[in-house]
C-alpha cells in the first residue's frame, strides 16, 4: 500500500448523505466537508501515539530473529468513498516503522478478524515474503515458469497436436 492512500482516523468515517429537501432524488452518497476529511496513511502513522508502537519478532532469520516496530489500528479506507452509499467496513491498518528510521517503512491493509493480536497479524503479513520466495524457487528449480498448461497454447491445443 502506498503512504498516500487516504484513510479515516480510527473511529471516524464519512458523513451520512445529506438530508432530503423534498425536491429531486433523495441523496444517497456519503460525504465529506472541509472540517471532516480523511488524511494520508503516512500522516496517520506519524500521528499515532508512542504506546501504539510495539516491537514484534515474526520469525528466525539466518543470523538473528527478525523484529521491528509495528502499529495496527482498525479504520476505514477513504479512497473514493464519496461515490458509495455507505461507508466501507473497518479493516486493519498496519504500519512498520523500524526504530531509528525517520519515517514509516511499510504500510498494509488487512481484512483479518478484529480479534487477532498484533503478533498474529504481523506473522501472517510477513509470511507473504516466504510464499513469494517459494514460488520463485518453484519457477526456477522445477521449471514451473516454463509449464505451458498455464498459457492459452497449453490449454487450447489438443494433446496430440505435436505428434502428427
Amino acid at each position: 500500500m502506498q503512504p498516500t492512500v487516504s484513510v479515516w482516523r480510527p473511529g471516524e468515517g464519512p458523513l451520512p448523505p445529506k438530508a432530503w429537501t423534498g425536491k429531486g432524488r433523495p441523496p444517497k452518497l456519503v460525504q465529506r466537508n472541509k472540517d471532516h476529511k480523511p488524511l494520508s496513511a503516512k500522516a496517520l502513522a506519524e500521528s499515532l501515539p508512542a504506546e501504539a508502537w510495539k516491537t514484534v519478532t515474526w520469525r528466525e532469520g539466518t543470523n538473528t530473529e527478525l523484529a521491528s516496530r509495528f502499529a495496527a489500528v482498525r479504520l476505514r479506507v477513504a479512497s473514493r468513498d464519496y461515490n458509495l452509499p455507505q461507508p466501507r467496513p473497518e479493516e486493519w491498518f498496519i504500519v512498520e516503522w523500524p526504530e531509528g528510521d525517520k519515517e514509516p517503512l511499510k504500510y498494509w491493509l488487512s481484512t483479518l478478524p478484529e480479534s487477532m493480536t498484533l503478533s498474529e497479524i504481523i506473522a501472517i503479513t510477513k509470511m507473504r515474503w516466504r510464499i513469494e520466495r517459494d514460488y520463485r524457487e518453484l519457477k526456477q528449480e522445477l521449471g514451473l515458469g516454463h509449464y505451458e498448461g498455464r498459457g492459452w497454447r497449453g490449454l487450447n491445443e489438443p494433446a496430440d497436436a505435436g505428434l502428427a
